[in-house]
């Protein structure tokens, strides 16, 4: 997608023993790729099913969360926050980060969450490139941050992940124990979900994107890296005692880890027992969806999918993996190219408004091919109840999902710079 998904297909039509005729569309054999190479048309449902816009006129928009009196956030790509409340946005953006934002290759903003206190404390987190301080497409780094909202403005950044590289362009220039979030090309991720207890789940990349074989890969599987990760933090970006690396020091890296092993995780949502669900945006092969308990390890880069991973299968990191007694948890969801291109995590839909065959399913889509499907997710265990099934299609390119406060799914589609709202009619 935007800043995920298309990397990886496009790489593979420079690879010659690949056939790119079979993996991928027209659109994702043009460089770069734009957003009017994608899919269009108005989105396709099940019967009974329709949509309603609640928020359009958006440029890029990529994510979006709810305030509690029920009024949209909705980050743009390019660093601006804009509020939508009863179908309109407001003329100016509540926040503005685009002197902030890096947005060379697929980076930009790319996480929003409001948080669940907001009544009481007003804080709405993001996460996005920082502009590069010398070359504009150099390597970058990545920050979470918080911000405090007012009706019409937002006070001082917090950075709470990636102060460490304030004063350098990339991770590499730092041991791997420092506070840097990665974005040497792309892969960014990023998400935010929040806890029972008010704490974050924050999924990271390994800031690679080169599409070749890549020594930043192996920050995913590197405890003291911030990158390729799912964190789990307080609100000031503290690693918490009972997660399963924690060190002692709540600021040391390892303390903040709660699983390994990513890619490019666009998008993670938690199941009512807390487990977190993930998706990861992959490489050649296919594109995932993952259970993530605490302790985790995902595979990557020694694994893509279910398989070994063809391209590091002969490091000395994959094989050492290899030879570990405990093997690598493989994917809820597998994804090969070129049934998808860039998966983009959803959420799990637990209200009465819909049919019960969607009650406890988690819907997702993918941007490149705009699809939506669901499946029922076991909230314990994270199993599936089921296969896959479709839900909608020409879906606008969707980005983000979410369910409102009126227990309806809401899509944001950034081909059509919309926010929908699914609606159903017995």
């Amino acid at each position: 997608m935007l800043f995920v998904g298309g990397a990886g297909v496009v790489a593979a039509c420079k690879t010659p023993e690949i056939d790119c005729n079979l993996l991928v569309p027209e659109f994702f054999k043009k460089t770069p790729l734009t957003i009017t190479d994608v899919v269009q048309g108005e989105i396709a449902l099940p019967a009974g099913f329709t949509t309603e816009t609640v928020a359009s006129g958006l440029d890029q928009p990529v994510t979006f969360d709810f305030l509690p009196d029920g009024r949209i956030l909705i980050g743009e790509r390019s660093g601006l926050v804009r509020l939508a409340e009863q179908g309109r946005l407001a003329e100016q953006p509540i926040l503005d980060l685009r002197a902030r934002v890096a947005t060379e290759y697929w980076r930009g903003l790319v996480a929003l969450a409001v948080d669940p206190d907001f009544e009481v404390n007003a804080f709405v987190y993001v996460v996005y490139a920082v502009r590069p301080t010398g070359d504009p497409k150099s390597a970058t780094v990545v920050r979470v941050s918080r911000f405090a909202l007012t009706e019409t403005s937002a006070g001082e950044e917090v950075v709470i992940l990636g102060a460490g590289g304030d004063k350098t362009d990339s991770c590499t220039a730092l041991p791997s124990s420092a506070d840097c979030l990665p974005s040497d090309v792309d892969h960014i991720g990023a998400d935010i979900a929040f806890g029972d207890d008010g704490t974050l789940f924050i999924s990271t990349g390994d800031g690679g994107g080169l599409e070749a074989v890549e020594e930043t890969a192996f920050r995913a599987q590197d405890i003291d890296a911030l990158g390729g990760k799912i964190l789990h933090v307080t609100r000031d970006g503290l690693g918490l005692e009972t997660n399963p690396f924690f060190a002692g020091d709540p600021s040391a890296n390892r303390s903040k880890v709660w699983a390994v092993g990513l890619r490019n995780p666009f998008r993670l949502t938690l199941t009512s027992a807390g487990l977190p669900i993930v998706a990861d945006v992959g490489w050649r092969v296919t594109d995932e969806i993952d259970a993530a308990p605490a302790g985790v390890n995902l595979g990557w880069p020694c694994y893509e999918g279910e398989a070994r991973t063809m391209e590091y299968e002969a490091t000395t990191q994959c094989q050492a993996l290899y030879q570990e007694a405990a093997v690598p948890r493989g994917p809820l969801i597998v994804l090969p190219h070129p049934d998808a291109s860039s998966v983009i995590g959803g959420v799990i839909y637990d209200g009465d408004a819909y049919p019960d065959e969607y009650r406890g399913s988690y819907f997702y889509g993918d941007w490149g091919f705009s699809w939506i499907r669901h499946v029922r997710v076991d909230p314990q265990s994270g199993e599936l109840d089921g296969k896959p099934q479709p839900f909608a299609e020409a879906a606008g390119g969707p980005t983000a999902f979410h369910i409102g406060p009126d227990g309806l799914l809401y899509v944001l589609s950034l081909n059509h710079g919309k926010v929908h709202r699914i609606d159903y009619s017995r």
